[in-house]
């Protein structure tokens, strides 16, 4: 722990590297709309200020370092203890950057075909964010580091994010909740699943202000992918996405990681404020 916090909101976490320098993992969509990330240096200065405004922080290794140790085993699933995706965490901005992002890798046990998650959340001013600012779960990833390649299955949610990617002629709610799959770098788009290619996934208005929220999520390795949504304390979801399958024939198999992101496209006004609270965080994965 870098800091305890006063605000109790969940920490914030950062990444250090080998050098025990402090990073964080920043993603942007490139010229193509696609995700490309790339880590980048935490100013001392930066980390005191979010301490000094209540915020808790911590810092777990950058995944690189976890996946320099994993060699080729698949006998079993492999996340480094000190890598394992946290209970409870934030992801928020300061000094017109985002804080908090970060991805999991691993593989898929032997005999295990899907890799599923459930938590909590509550976003506070999330809908008035950048437009295109969109938070992003991916089951079974893969990746470098999220710089060289990302692949992934999972669902998006941000401000007028729906409509985005290959879902021409898309109609949803401004703050629905759209399952897609990453391809990056590809000839094609991400793909967002819509009525034009059979399968509507978009869901009723999500993230309102301060209102818990619960999602249950997962990807298959047949390529098909799904999320239910609840409302707090409600054990029926509001909503169940359409199973979808998204089969790409390039798609990188094998792979158990999981991200937790929330990307942008455009540079963050200075004054922009927002905060995305996770709890109960558990992520599993099952014959």
């Amino acid at each position: 722990m870098i800091c305890e916090g006063t605000n109790k909101a969940p920490p914030i976490y950062v990444q250090f590297n080998e050098q025990g320098e402090y990073e964080r993992l920043n993603v942007t969509r490139d010229e193509k709309g696609q995700l490309r990330g790339g880590y980048v240096a935490v100013a001392r200065e930066h980390i005191d200020g979010i301490c000094a405004d209540g915020q808790a922080m911590s810092a777990s290794p950058r995944p690189t370092v976890a996946l320099a140790k994993r060699g080729n085993d698949r006998a079993k699933g492999y996340v480094e203890p000190q890598s394992s995706v946290p209970a409870s965490f934030t992801i928020a901005t300061y000094y017109a950057v985002i804080f908090g992002n970060f991805w999991v890798p691993a593989l898929l046990p032997s005999g295990h075909h899907a890799h599923l998650g459930s938590y909590n959340l509550t976003a506070n001013n999330f809908a008035n964010a950048t437009t295109l600012t969109h938070f992003v779960n991916s089951y079974l990833t893969a990746s470098d580091n999220f710089v060289n390649y990302f692949h992934g299955k999972g669902h998006i949610f941000g401000p007028n994010i729906a409509g985005s990617g290959s879902a021409q002629g898309l109609t949803c709610n401004p703050t629905s909740v759209v399952s897609e799959t990453w391809l990056v770098p590809s000839s094609i788009p991400n793909i967002v699943w819509h009525a034009g290619s059979g399968n509507n996934t978009c869901s009723p208005a999500f993230f309102a202000h301060a209102t818990p929220y619960k999602i249950f999520a997962g990807a298959n390795d047949s390529q098909e992918n799904t999320f239910w949504l609840y409302n707090n304390g409600e054990t029926e979801p509001f909503f169940k996405a359409a199973t979808v399958n998204s089969y790409e024939s390039t798609y990188i198999a094998g792979q158990a990681g999981v991200a937790f992101l929330v990307a942008n496209v455009y540079p963050l006004p200075v004054s922009e404020y927002w905060t995305i609270n996770f709890t109960n965080v558990n992520v599993w994965t099952q014959p």
